[in-house]
C-alpha cells in the first residue's frame, strides 16, 4: 500500500447527470414559463415553485432505479436532446397531476370549517369577502375580526396578509407605486414625501436587481440547491438537507459546505454592491 486514498470508481450515468443538472433546471424554468404564456422575463413565487417542482420530477424520474433512464441512454441523439423530451412528459404528467388540484384549496384546508366556506362561497362561487364576513357568524360561529378574516382570504388566495397600520385604522389611504424592476406593487408609507417614496421604491428596484445577478452568479446546481433548501414560497417546506443529497448523489457534508459557500458567494456579491452590509 503506497498510502494513497482509493477512491471508489465513479457512476458514469451519475457524472453525466450532473455535467447536465444546470440545462435541466433552465429548461424546466423555460417549461413553466411556456405553460403560463409568458413571452418575457418575469421572476414569480409561481414560476420558481412550478419550475422547482418540474425539476424535482425530472430528477426523481433520472435518478430512479440507480439512474436507469441516463443508463439507457444509447447516443443515437445528442444528450440534451434525450433530456428535452424525458423533460416534455414530465412537464405534461406535471399537468395532468393537477387537474382538479387547486392550492387555494389547499391552504384553505388548514383553518378547518371557515377556510372550506371561504374557498367554496369566495373562489368557487364569487361571492365579496365583505358579504360573506357579514354572513360567517350564521355559517360558522366564527367570532373573527374583519381584520382576521381578510388576512385569512389573502392568505388563502397566495397573497401576503394586508398591513393593519394606524394609517388606516384612522381612513388614511396607503398609496403604492409599480416597481419598475418587476412591476410589483411597492406601498408606500403615507407619510413619506414623494421623493422618500421614490427612494423607497428604487431601492427596492436595485435590491431585487442585484439578487437577480447574484443568482445568475450560480450554477445550476447551486440554483437547485438554493431553491429547494430556500423556497421562494413561504407555503412550502424547506427540503432536508438528507434528501438533496439523495436527489444530487452527495454525501450530506457536501450538500452542507456548498450551502455555505453559495450564501457566502451570494453575500458577497451583495456586498459589492453595496446592497448588503
Amino acid at each position: 500500500m503506497n498510502g494513497k486514498r482509493v477512491s471508489r470508481k465513479e457512476n458514469p450515468a451519475r457524472r453525466l447527470l450532473h455535467d447536465h443538472l444546470g440545462f435541466i433546471e433552465k429548461q424546466c424554468r423555460h417549461a413553466v414559463r411556456r405553460h403560463l404564456g409568458l413571452d418575457r422575463p418575469a421572476e414569480t413565487v409561481e414560476i420558481e415553485n412550478d419550475s422547482l417542482e418540474l425539476t424535482n420530477r425530472v430528477l426523481d424520474h433520472l435518478t430512479a432505479d440507480d439512474h436507469r433512464v441516463v443508463r439507457n441512454f444509447q447516443g443515437r441523439a445528442k444528450f440534451t436532446t434525450y433530456l428535452t423530451a424525458i423533460i416534455a412528459r414530465q412537464e405534461v404528467e406535471q399537468i395532468r397531476r393537477r387537474r382538479g388540484r387547486d392550492r387555494r384549496q389547499e391552504r384553505s384546508r388548514r383553518y378547518g370549517e371557515i377556510g372550506e366556506v371561504i374557498f367554496r362561497r369566495i373562489f368557487q362561487e364569487g361571492c365579496p369577502p365583505g358579504e360573506l364576513y357579514r354572513t360567517l357568524p350564521e355559517a360558522t360561529r366564527s367570532t373573527l375580526s374583519e381584520a382576521s378574516f381578510m388576512d385569512m382570504v389573502q392568505t388563502i388566495r397566495g397573497r401576503p396578509p394586508n398591513p393593519h397600520d394606524d394609517p388606516q385604522a384612522s381612513g388614511a389611504v396607503m398609496k403604492g407605486t409599480r416597481n419598475p424592476g418587476d412591476g410589483s406593487l411597492v406601498v408606500v408609507d403615507p407619510s413619506d414625501t414623494p421623493e422618500e417614496a421614490a427612494i423607497s421604491t428604487q431601492q427596492l428596484s436595485a435590491r431585487n436587481a442585484a439578487l437577480r445577478r447574484a443568482l445568475d452568479d450560480l450554477s445550476g446546481t447551486e440554483r437547485f440547491i438554493l431553491r429547494m433548501r430556500f423556497p421562494p414560497d413561504p407555503d412550502c417546506e424547506p427540503e432536508r438537507v438528507e434528501r438533496i443529497a439523495e436527489k444530487l448523489g452527495l454525501s450530506t457534508k457536501a450538500v452542507y459546505k456548498r450551502i455555505s459557500r453559495i450564501l457566502t458567494k451570494c453575500r458577497e456579491r451583495l456586498q459589492r454592491e453595496g446592497i448588503a452590509p
